[in-house]
């Protein structure tokens, strides 16, 4: 297993004058890295962002599996702003605030801890993969080892919004 590194601040919540967790920094350097992350996060954890450990896993599972289910591109070219973008995020390991996911992959209220099961496996699947990848959205088609840098990204800028319980 790789190393995981996080950073871990405080910010003060200025609607409620309380002081309210930080997101961790994580970075991952593989699907093994994540796996026990979540494992722990499941033990009890805090929220700094929105979601929920299972929404969490839901998103990230859908943006797992749509990538390793490549299909014929349809994207138009992708310019030299987002041939930037993505070399900015794999450089800074960070994806920046404020990017909206497409709709199909936003995870719902009512999203239940089967989630987390199934994202623990497509982690497996991931781990195992040596197909290709489909096209990013934002990206178009990028090497198989951005992909995999980017997914690993992805996965701390989320699961960096939740903080391990004090046990």
């Amino acid at each position: 297993m790789g190393q995981l590194t996080m950073n871990l601040s405080r910010r003060e919540d200025r609607s409620r004058g309380s002081h309210k967790a930080k997101r961790r920094h994580l970075k991952f350097a593989d699907a093994g890295d994540v796996a026990a992350e979540v494992r722990l996060l499941r033990k009890g954890y805090q929220r700094a962002g929105n979601w929920s450990l299972e929404q969490i896993c839901w998103h990230l599972n859908k943006a797992l599996s749509y990538s390793m289910q490549p299909v014929e591109s349809t994207a138009a070219r992708v310019g030299l702003i987002r041939r930037l973008q993505l070399r900015i995020i794999l450089a800074t390991k960070r994806i920046p605030l404020r990017v909206r996911a497409p709709q199909r992959i936003m995870p719902s209220d009512e999203t239940d801890a089967s989630a987390i099961d199934e994202f623990l496996l497509t982690l497996q699947v991931l781990q195992a993969y040596d197909g290709q990848f489909a096209p990013h959205r934002l990206f178009g088609p990028i090497s198989r080892d951005q992909f995999f840098r980017f997914h690993m990204i992805h996965c701390g800028h989320h699961l960096g919004y939740l903080i391990p319980a004090r046990n």
